[in-house]
C-alpha cells in the first residue's frame, strides 16, 4: 500500500553534490536552463490529452476483431460475435508471483494511470523550474489510489518506483520545495521515472501493438478473404452457367441471344471488398503508428531526463540499463545521440536539453497529426 511521504531526501552523498549545483542552478547564467526545463517539460500536456486514445483502444480493437468473424464461418455467426465481444472483458497478467485475472477496461485505467504518474511528474518539473507554485496537483491522494490499484501486476521494482514519484509529488507541493532543489530530486528521481516509462513501453508494446492489433489485422484478412474467395465462387458459377445458356441458345436452338439474356456479371463486388479490406488494414496501421510515435516520445523524454541527470551529477543510467530487452525501440535515438554526445561530453545541459526539447516538440506535431478515424 503506497503512504505519501512528505520531506526531502537527505542522503550525504546528495548533500555533498547539491552546494556546488545549487549554485549553478541560482546563477544568472543557468536562467537559460530552467527555460528549456520548462519547454522539455511541458510537452507532457500533450501527452495526457493524446494517451487515452490510444489505452482505450485495447478494449475497442478487440471488439473490432470480434465483429470480423464472417457469416458464412459458422452456423451461428451472430451468436459466436456475442461471445467473441464478450470475452473481451476478460485479460490475464503474469507478475513476480502469480498470474492475476483482470478485463481490458481496468487494463485500460491502469495504463492511463501509468502514464498520468508520468504526465504529472514532468508538469511539476515545469512549475518547480518556472518558479511558480504547483497547483494542480489537487488529486494527489486519488492519484495515489489509482497507482496503489495497478502495483498488483508490477514488479517490485515498478511498485517502489510509482510510490517514489508519488512521493515527489508530494514533496514538490511543499513550500520548502525549491528550484535549487532540483539539483537533487532530478537525479533522485531518474531511476523511477525510467523504470516507470520501461513499464508503460511494454504494455503499449506487449498488449496493444504486439496483441491486440495484430489479431484485429489478422481477423480482418480472413474475413475479407473469406468472402472474397465466395464471390470468385460465385462469379464463376455464374459465368458457367451463361456460358452453357449461350451454347444452348446457339446451337441447339439456333437462336441469337436475345437482350433478356443476363449479362456477365463483372467483378464489381470483389474490387469493392479488396477497398474495404484495404482500408481497414489502413487503419490499423494508423494505430500501429501511432502507438509507437508516442513511445519514440517517451523514449526521447526518458534519454532527455536522463542525461540532464547525469550533468547534475546523477549515475549515467537509463533506458538501456532499465530496458534491458528493448533494443529495437532505442534504436530510433542512436543517430539522435551522436548530434547530442559533443554538448553532453562538455556539461552543457541547457545545449542537449534544447536538442531534446526540439525534437520532442517535432515528434508531437507527428504524433498529433495521426488520426486512425479518418
Amino acid at each position: 500500500m503506497l503512504k505519501i511521504r512528505f520531506g526531502f531526501r537527505k542522503t550525504k552523498a546528495a548533500l555533498a553534490i547539491f552546494i556546488p549545483l545549487a549554485v549553478c542552478l541560482t546563477s544568472c547564467d543557468n536562467e537559460d536552463l530552467f527555460k528549456q526545463l520548462q519547454r522539455f517539460s511541458s510537452s507532457a500536456q500533450q501527452l495526457q490529452n493524446k494517451f487515452p486514445d490510444i489505452a482505450t483502444d485495447v478494449y475497442d480493437s478487440c471488439l473490432r476483431t470480434a465483429r470480423y468473424t464472417p457469416i458464412q464461418a459458422s452456423n451461428k455467426p451472430f451468436r459466436d460475435r456475442q461471445n467473441s465481444q464478450a470475452s473481451c472483458t476478460k485479460l490475464k497478467f503474469s507478475n513476480e508471483a502469480e498470474e492475476i485475472s483482470s478485463s481490458r477496461k481496468e487494463f485500460e485505467e491502469q495504463l492511463i494511470t501509468v502514464n498520468e504518474v508520468i504526465v504529472n511528474y514532468l508538469l511539476s518539473l515545469s512549475d518547480v523550474a518556472g518558479g511558480e507554485e504547483i497547483v494542480y496537483m489537487q488529486n494527489l491522494e486519488a492519484l495515489g489510489d489509482a497507482v496503489n490499484r495497478v502495483e498488483p501486476r508490477l514488479k517490485m521494482r515498478e511498485v517502489k518506483a510509482g510510490q517514489d514519484i508519488i512521493n515527489f509529488l508530494a514533496n514538490a507541493m511543499s513550500r520548502e520545495f525549491r528550484r535549487e532543489t532540483l539539483a537533487i530530486e532530478i537525479p533522485s528521481t531518474n531511476k523511477p521515472l525510467q523504470v516507470y516509462i520501461c513499464r508503460l513501453k511494454k504494455d503499449i508494446v506487449g498488449q496493444y501493438l504486439n496483441a491486440e492489433l495484430q489479431t484485429e489485422k489478422k481477423a480482418i484478412d480472413e474475413y475479407y478473404q473469406a468472402y472474397i474467395n465466395r464471390e470468385i465462387r460465385n462469379d464463376r458459377v455464374k459465368q458457367e452457367r451463361e456460358y452453357l445458356i449461350q451454347q444452348y441458345l446457339r446451337q441447339e436452338l439456333q437462336l441469337k441471344p436475345t437482350d433478356n439474356t443476363p449479362p456477365t456479371k463483372p467483378p464489381l463486388t470483389v474490387m469493392k471488398l479488396e477497398s474495404q479490406w484495404q482500408e481497414a488494414i489502413a487503419k490499423v496501421r494508423q494505430r500501429e503508428m501511432m502507438a509507437q510515435a508516442y513511445i519514440d516520445v517517451l523514449n526521447t523524454i526518458a534519454k532527455g531526463h536522463s542525461d540532464l541527470s547525469q550533468q547534475l551529477g546523477g549515475a549515467a543510467k537509463g533506458q538501456r540499463e532499465f530496458c534491458p530487452n528493448q533494443p529495437n525501440e532505442l534504436q530510433v535515438l542512436d543517430e539522435f545521440d551522436e548530434i547530442l554526445a559533443q554538448e553532453i561530453k562538455e556539461s552543457d545541459p541547457v545545449a542537449s536539453l534544447t536538442q531534446y526539447t526540439n525534437r520532442i516538440e517535432l515528434m508531437l506535431a507527428q504524433l498529433n497529426s495521426i488520426s486512425p478515424n479518418n
